[in-house]
């Protein structure tokens, strides 16, 4: 067999005019090297980076994995694509094929974090009357800044059109 194995054959001659003689002879194929895989390892990528950034990570981790031995060993896989770049994860299925063995396979997912946007406004705040435009002003800006964002990639915040509010009220 391709795989390995051993074949001895013996050969006879006669003649007519001699007695018969007979020698043996052996033809081996050694065993095939056994198949060595090392699969590809989970891996985990940061939000907010381009999708062509997350393509090129998530196209090298497919490529990632080590193999050896084998006859006419193959890798595939069941990739259905990189995740989206604002989060998520794809789960790949590898399979190793060789001629001389039983499939092998493991699976590995790559994950992109996501972070929930959170927008936290200011309370509601009430000054008294009758202070300084220049004071209503420093406290309203202040204020305004008490404003919190977190998560999202490149957060953008943006108001209403709103008139500033009179020191006398």
């Amino acid at each position: 067999n391709f795989c390995g194995g051993t074949t001895t054959v013996v050969f006879t001659v006669t003649s007519t005019c001699a007695s018969s003689n007979t020698c043996s002879a052996t033809f081996t194929v050694s065993n095939a090297p056994a198949v060595s895989f090392t699969c590809v390892v989970d891996q985990t990528e940061a939000s907010c980076q381009t999708q062509a950034e997350i393509n090129n990570r998530f196209n090298t981790w497919l490529n990632s994995y080590s193999v050896n031995g084998g006859c006419n060993t193959m890798i595939t896989n069941n990739n259905t694509g990189a995740p989206n770049f604002c989060g998520g994860s794809t789960t790949v299925v590898f399979t190793v094929t060789s001629s001389c063995e039983a499939n092998t396979t493991c699976s590995a997912t790559f994950t992109v974090s996501s972070s929930p946007l959170t927008l936290t406004c200011p309370p509601d705040i009430t000054e008294a009357a009758c202070q300084t435009r220049d004071e209503i002003l420093e406290k309203f800006n202040d204020w305004v800044a008490t404003t919190t964002i977190t998560g999202g990639c490149n957060p953008v915040v943006t108001t209403n059109d709103f008139d500033f509010p009179n020191e006398c009220g």
